[in-house]
């Protein structure tokens, strides 16, 4: 199953439905997640030459970060804690009357009193500060606080979430910037937004002993997707398959001076298990994929430089379009005379035909039901109007999907999947060495491709979105580098993307 995520309200009731189940009070789950958070950090660091320094809050948050010193302290970690609270929750002041004080410990209440000593890059900085329960800018204390922290050189850990940091909203002020994020249970929805994940780093979702059936039976529309669910998806290709039996993908795509698009889709469809491929493009573009793609069959559009007239598309199992079109006039008329000719092909819109439906936006009506649109950011603003912040253009998305029956894909780091149902589901491979030109058109062809297979349109945007992903961490693996990745590496490491995957099931 796809691994729900929470809002802060929802994790809280988690919290609850294990105490009353699993008959525990608040200090055993507390001492649960100490535990895990000490696991974690003592397989990593090792007493020696790590001075760890926990700030902790007067929560439940802080009083993880006060059981933490006090398992750290007993394994010979040279433990400072730095208490910013004036009064205490009760698991927080259980946690704090079992410290050793009279064995050493340290325990200050600003940074002045930490010994300068201890402050290098070595250094783990703990914060164990504010949890999820933050509904606001933090307080000018703990926010000076924070902003000196994040100057000091070190390691820098958050439990749970980064103080400051909101766990369902945009976030403004300040915020704990950390390397690496220990959270619980599942990981929290303001980690999927860029403007939010870069405060908590590479975060690790850490199990504490939650009640997994609350998990299995919580209401939720946002999911993480894993490698598990899509090898649970992926065909096996019979011995007596045959390229008759494996789909036929239609693409229209290109334009002058930008062929290069339909070749970077058409080698991504053909690698992903479709059986034929045909490519419509401009008349000029005969020699460049006869040449450049040999095992596609062209259809040469009666326009010597652009797409101007629809394309009969029944012999065809899916179709993608947009690639490299342009938005010139007769290009825009073609889309939509194709669009109004009615056919239950699977359908796939990228680049300048979701450009052409931002100029004509009366035209998503004309859309079969389960089209899937691929938007990077840009685009999709384009289509749908600029907006405050990344958390309200994925509602903007959700909208546009369940209002025209859409699957969506917004592209970039943790691409989501928007159902018609209104679904997102978060991608969890890629790399940042895909913001290249022609990473989106390798998508297009992949996803074009699987659907022109049989695969449902869910699990078709499902694998395609992962595998894409995937192909660039292969990529980046065997070019050395994320900056040197070009959009054609990702189509040269489909296939041991899906070696990987198949490799796993057998």
């Amino acid at each position: 199953m796809f691994m729900p995520i929470l809002s802060c309200n929802q994790i809280r009731q988690w919290d609850d439905y294990t105490l009353k189940t699993r008959h525990l009070t608040s200090w055993q789950l507390m001492e649960s997640a100490v535990i895990s958070n000490r696991n974690w950090l003592t397989s990593r660091y090792d007493p020696e030459g790590h001075p760890i320094i926990i700030l902790c809050g007067s929560g439940n948050n802080g009083g993880d970060g006060l059981g933490l010193a006090r398992h750290l302290f007993k394994g010979f970690y040279d433990v400072t804690i730095c208490q910013i609270a004036a009064s205490q929750s009760p698991a927080n002041q259980q946690n704090w009357d079992r410290l050793p004080h009279h064995e050493g410990l340290r325990i200050c209440t600003t940074l002045d009193e930490i010994p300068g000593r201890l402050i290098h890059s070595d250094t783990i900085w703990i914060d164990a500060l504010v949890g999820t329960g933050l509904k606001c800018p933090l307080r000018p204390l703990l926010a000076t606080l924070i902003e000196s922290v994040n100057a000091l050189p070190g390691i820098k850990i958050s439990i749970d979430i980064p103080s400051g940091l909101l766990a369902d909203e945009s976030t403004t002020g300040t915020v704990f910037h950390a390397q690496t994020t220990l959270t619980f249970g599942t990981p929290k929805f303001t980690f999927f937004f860029s403007a939010c994940a870069q405060f908590a780093g590479a975060w690790q979702v850490l199990d504490i002993g939650l009640d997994h059936t609350f998990l299995e039976t919580s209401e939720t529309s946002y999911f993480l997707q894993t490698a598990t669910n899509i090898r649970s998806l992926l065909k096996h290709r019979g011995p007596f398959a045959h390229k008759g039996t494996m789909g036929h993908t239609g693409l229209i795509c290109g334009s002058e001076g930008l062929m290069g698009a339909a070749l970077l889709s058409g080698k991504a469809a053909l690698r992903s298990g479709a059986g034929k491929l045909t490519i419509h493009a401009p008349n000029h573009a005969r020699t460049i994929i006869q040449t450049g793609l040999p095992e596609a069959l062209f259809q040469a559009d009666p326009h010597e430089q652009i797409w101007s007239t629809p394309v009969a598309i029944h012999s065809f199992q899916a179709v993608g379009i947009g690639c490299g079109i342009g938005t010139n006039a007769m290009t825009c008329l073609a889309l939509y005379r194709q669009l109004t000719a009615s056919s239950p092909i699977p359908l796939v819109l990228d680049a300048d035909a979701i450009n052409i439906l931002a100029l004509h936006p009366e035209w998503l009506d004309l859309l079969p039901a389960n089209t899937i649109l691929t938007p990077h950011p840009g685009e999709f603003n384009r289509l749908t109007g600029q907006h405050q912040d990344e958390f309200h253009q994925l509602e903007a998305a959700r909208q546009l999907a369940c209002k025209h029956r859409l699957f969506i894909v917004l592209k970039g780091a943790w691409s989501r999947i928007i159902s018609p149902d209104g679904r997102v589901i978060f991608n969890c491979t890629g790399n940042a060495g895909m913001a290249t030109a022609g990473s989106g058109d390798v998508l297009t062809g992949l996803l074009t491709g699987l659907l022109a297979q049989g695969y449902p349109v869910d699990a078709a945007v499902q694998i395609g979105v992962y595998l894409h992903g995937l192909s660039g961490d292969l990529a980046v693996e065997k070019v050395g580098s994320q900056e040197a990745i070009l959009a054609s590496d990702l189509v040269e490491s489909l296939g041991h993307a899906f070696h990987n995957l198949h490799a796993d099931i057998s």
